[in-house]
């Protein structure tokens, strides 16, 4: 693959030492006690959110707001029925139609779930996402707007859902935010620079969300999905398509197990879905020494 450099990713999914590419019991939803918490999960009607969605109802969540360009009552449907299979209280379910490059539209988001969950959310998962189809920057095939859409999506949009969402964030007793990252922010893909460059910056953008708010109880993580096949991952390069052997169920399980309570020592680091979560307890000593999972320029 000439134009992939994988180390550094390979790197980081080797960072435990067990390796997960399916959920694990450690992070059965069934053994989380969401009961009371709120959520609300973008780009919910489909892949990832839709699976993410899932996973919360069966853990007992009780308020869930859908948050998507597309139909989401599908995926309420579904998690009526996760809620009910676990034997769970079917949660309260916000089903509403955004996009999240619209400041209009992500204000009257945040109006109604203000509203439906009594001025409060607990958790807000960023998880719409897009790419620009591969190609180097000054290839013929290479569309300017596809190239600055991917940032419009990918970092303005998680902008506004934060700055819509915050007030509601802080005035819950959980205060977490899980902005999805990628493997493209460690591997250096030279056909997406715009997806490789947006999940890269939203890494440091959490940075900057604990410097501002992180004394007000803000807990904010960078969550790595792993290589799932999902739609988005249809704009990879055919090259890579063989490597995406990750369960939408991975990421899903391992968000309701990291948002169950409170882990301020991991905000505002960068959590990759492929770590057994019980390995990356066992390194909390070691991670706050060497105040790793961020980042940094060496010089």
């Amino acid at each position: 693959m000439e134009y992939m450099q994988f180390s550094n990713a390979l790197e980081v999914r080797g960072f435990t030492k067990r390796s997960r590419s399916d959920t694990y019991p450690f992070i059965d939803p069934s053994l989380q006690d969401l009961e009371g918490k709120s959520v609300c999960i973008t780009g919910a009607s489909r892949g990832l959110g839709k699976a993410m969605a899932i996973a919360f109802a069966s853990a007992g969540c009780s308020k869930i707001a859908l948050v998507a360009r597309g139909a989401v009552t599908e995926v309420a449907d579904k998690c009526r029925e996760s809620a009910d299979r676990a034997g769970r209280a079917v949660p309260t379910i916000v089903e509403l139609s955004v996009d999240v490059t619209s400041e209009d539209s992500l204000d009257n988001a945040a109006r109604r779930i203000s509203d439906a969950f009594d001025g409060r959310l607990d958790i807000l998962i960023n998880n719409a996402g897009y790419s620009e189809a591969p190609s180097r920057v000054a290839d013929k095939d290479s569309d300017p707007e596809e190239w600055w859409k991917t940032w419009e999506v990918n970092m303005k949009g998680v902008y506004l859902c934060c700055r819509g969402f915050m007030p509601l964030i802080l005035a819950s007793t959980s205060k977490t935010i899980c902005n999805l990252a990628s493997g493209a922010a460690f591997a250096i893909s030279g056909l997406a620079s715009a997806y490789g460059g947006t999940k890269f910056a939203l890494c440091r953008f959490g940075e900057h969300l604990d410097a501002q708010y992180g004394k007000e109880g803000l807990v904010i993580h960078s969550v790595e999905p792993g290589a799932v096949k999902t739609d988005l991952a249809s704009q990879l390069h055919p090259d890579f398509r063989p490597y995406l052997t990750d369960t939408a169920e991975l990421v899903s399980n391992t968000l309701v197990w990291l948002t169950a309570e409170r882990r301020e020592w991991l905000s505002p680091r960068i959590i990759c879905s492929n770590w057994d979560m019980e390995d990356l307890l066992d390194k909390k000593e070691t991670i706050l020494a060497g105040d790793l999972l961020r980042f940094r320029l060496a010089i």
